[in-house]
């Protein structure tokens, strides 16, 4: 019982919206938001000001593993002045945290493994999906444009305040069990088995966190995007080994 006092390596959790609208959610990302532009950078700068506040040692982004390299390349050519930074969330807020305090590498800890489903599966999930609950899933698609006309008109700091609210991620986590889970096909066990492909991505993830947790006085920011928050915060709070700070307070 002792061990449950022990001092434990701190996580603070960034949700956010992918800056380049990647298109690899379900949803469409309909939202108008272009990281280059003066307005924007001073946005990203302010919420950059923000969250030094908290003074990380590592900092982690939705990045695949594998391409670490890539982070490091990028990481380095903004140290050397010899780049603009991509249209990446993790690298437009973490490059200017890792270089203020001295965090030599950026950490790559996503992990894309494919699902379990086979692309006909996949296929047959897409179509199904809006079936299981039509109120739902029509709810779900309202509230979506609202996070997309919110990014499009708030400043950063505002929506991504909102994107990391209670509200919000409990809303989205919903989506999940309450029409995902739901979908099957001739008593395959399509939605369930999608979810454990997603739930694995972020067990792989956060054993990534815990690779790059070298001792209990690492401060460790998470930039990722915002459907991984609830499963994230629900593994760093069952770890004997970690402790979430609240991105909220450092978003004021």
């Amino acid at each position: 019982m002792d061990n449950l006092n022990e001092k434990r390596a701190k996580v603070m959790l960034l949700g956010s919206f992918h800056f380049n609208k990647p298109g690899n959610d379900m949803i469409e990302e309909t939202y108008d938001f272009d990281p280059f532009s003066e307005e924007r950078q001073k946005e990203i700068s302010e919420v950059v000001e923000l969250l030094g506040r908290f003074r990380p040692t590592k900092i982690a982004v939705e990045t695949n593993r594998g391409d670490q390299s890539y982070l490091d390349d990028t990481f380095k050519q903004y140290l050397n002045n010899q780049n603009h930074l991509p249209a990446h969330e993790g690298l437009q807020i973490g490059a200017p945290l890792a270089k203020k305090f001295d965090i030599e590498t950026i950490s790559a800890v996503d992990d894309k493994q494919r699902f379990v489903l086979t692309d006909e599966e996949g296929q047959q999930l897409g179509s199904d999906i809006e079936g299981i609950d039509p109120k739902g899933w029509n709810q779900f698609l309202e509230y979506n444009e609202q996070l997309n006309n919110g990014i499009s008109n708030q400043t950063l700091k505002e929506s991504l305040t909102y994107r990391n609210s209670p509200e919000c991620l409990n809303f989205q986590d919903s989506f999940y069990y309450k029409i995902m889970m739901k979908v099957e096909s001739n008593e395959n066990y399509l939605g369930a088995d999608w979810m454990t492909g997603w739930y694995g991505r972020n067990l792989r993830i956060f054993r990534n966190l815990q690779r790059i947790t070298q001792s209990e006085n690492e401060r460790i920011l998470v930039i990722f995007g915002t459907g991984h928050i609830p499963i994230l915060k629900e593994l760093i709070n069952n770890s004997p080994e970690h402790e979430e700070v609240d991105v909220l307070d450092y978003l004021k």
